[in-house]
């Protein structure tokens, strides 16, 4: 215990640097934002750091936490980045040894006992959502609760790791606050291009969990209990964001926002009913898109949607339980080109069991279904998933202790995953062979120029193909 009694605290959370390969473009991190609004709910006082925007060197941060003295400390990253963070709890901890390090996010959720194996100055990790959790370690801290009364953490118990099991998830999100965002630096952020339409943009999510079975999916954080915001609530928030901070464009950032058919068309129709001026994006599947939704949709401020289309050959679409078919990804590609809905589509180079024209199937399919944008990563199994399982038993999975950026689903230098019948050069080969052959055909080229509006957006373009495939020659 670190504190007694049920003052109000002082906590940090910090988001350490991210060093991808679009790194330019940033986000907010709605999960610390979350859990800062049920914090300060409960008149704690929050303070977030986010290196993704902010330049969190070592003299910085240590001023920081030695004047705003936290009672404790939030950590969270990506895993491809994740030594990164780890060498910020390390840091921490040795300036400020008495102050206990809070680890969580998917990486926590993905490799909890691994964390603390490896990392001593991270002192719990939290597993799931975590804003329960939070609340807990707060009455933990005040000595109102032992750790083994907390369920979803990992801790250290003399020589051995306490897992204390999973904590039941959050059944109405509804009762949750609204992120804090007057914590981020909101202006600070740079939207994608590629996923907003007019700027200034953010992301919104407006439902958590997914009910479906992909294999590659890694659902430790959020399950597969689909639990979703009011469409009350989801119009509430598109106001405060247009109020607060003129924002223009939303990339509703659900990992499935269109489950609930009669849930979108409502928020659609409160849109269009209140007059809300806004444009926005989001990701889908195609078996949840009919063109009656998708009308509604448009009219409502729709311009894009991101699809899970993964491969060109439906043996992978199965072995990868997406549960859609060729057939549907085509007619759902056709209903929003016909209604001028821009389509961008993700795909996987290397999926367990594919051959070589496999792969050019995919990369054909692509062309052929005349997306606007597509998307082609190296398959990466998580731990954790039933990807995972498969590919142990159609390749070679090599990972050493430590190696987290070979997480990295663009194509780390050494893969993760490399399937029968391949080599890590040529799966990267035939990934950039996919982008080079989306994107330079001269029919694509003339009809992206054709829809290009100003020259920043040309510019915007350009300065993407460039970063794109500078990539290809790391």
């Amino acid at each position: 215990m670190y504190a007694c009694g049920d003052e109000k605290m002082n906590i940090l959370l910090i988001r350490p640097k991210f060093s991808g390969t679009f790194a330019e473009y940033t986000t907010p991190p709605l999960g610390l934002a979350y859990l800062a609004a049920v914090l300060e709910a409960k008149e704690h006082k929050v303070l977030i750091l986010d290196g993704w925007v902010q330049d969190l060197n070592s003299d910085f941060l240590k001023k920081t936490i030695a004047d705003f003295k936290p009672a404790m400390i939030g950590l969270t990253g990506l895993t491809v980045n994740i030594k990164g963070v780890f060498a910020m709890a390390e840091e921490i901890k040795k300036e400020f040894p008495k102050i206990p390090i809070i680890f969580g996010g998917p990486h926590a959720s993905m490799a909890p006992e691994r964390t603390l194996q490896d990392v001593s100055a991270i002192d719990i990790v939290c597993v799931g959502e975590g804003e329960g959790t939070i609340l807990d370690i707060i009455d933990y801290l005040h000595g109102e609760k032992t750790l083994e009364e907390i369920p979803g953490i990992y801790y250290r118990q003399a020589n051995a790791v306490v897992s204390t099991g999973l904590r039941e998830l959050i059944s109405d999100i509804n009762q949750l606050p609204p992120p804090a965002r007057h914590l981020l630096p909101i202006g600070s952020y740079t939207a994608s291009p590629k996923e907003h339409k007019s700027f200034p943009g953010t992301d919104v999510i407006t439902s958590r969990g997914c009910p479906y079975a992909c294999a590659f999916c890694f659902k430790q954080v959020f399950g597969n209990k689909y639990r979703t915001h009011s469409p009350e609530y989801v119009i509430s928030e598109i106001k405060f964001l247009i109020k607060n901070y003129s924002i223009k464009d939303i990339f509703f950032r659900d990992d499935t926002f269109t489950v609930d058919y009669e849930r979108v068309k409502k928020i659609c129709e409160l849109i269009k009913k209140e007059n809300i001026h806004i444009t926005f994006t989001t990701l889908a599947r195609v078996d949840r898109l009919n063109y009656e939704l998708l009308k509604l949709m448009k009219e409502a401020g729709c311009w894009k949607i991101l699809l899970g289309i993964e491969s060109g050959n439906q043996k992978s679409l199965n072995l990868l339980r997406k549960g859609i078919t060729l057939n549907q990804i085509e007619e759902t590609v056709k209903n929003c080109r016909n209604l001028g809905i821009e389509t961008d589509g993700f795909f996987m180079i290397g999926i367990p069991g594919e051959t070589k024209e496999d792969a050019k199937n995919t990369i054909n399919f692509a062309k052929r279904l005349k997306l606007d944008f597509a998307q082609f990563y190296i398959c990466t199994p998580y731990p954790g998933t039933y990807l995972y399982e498969i590919a142990k038993t159609h390749g070679k999975i090599d990972i050493q202790e430590g190696e987290w950026d070979k997480y990295n689903q663009f194509g780390a230098k050494n893969l993760l995953f490399v399937p029968d019948g391949w080599t890590s050069k040529t799966l990267k080969e035939y990934q950039a062979k996919a982008w080079k052959n989306f994107y330079f055909r001269p029919i694509y080229l003339l009809q992206r120029l054709s829809k290009l509006r100003s020259f920043s957006e040309f510019k915007n373009h350009f300065l993407g193909a460039v970063k794109l495939f500078s990539a290809f020659d790391r």
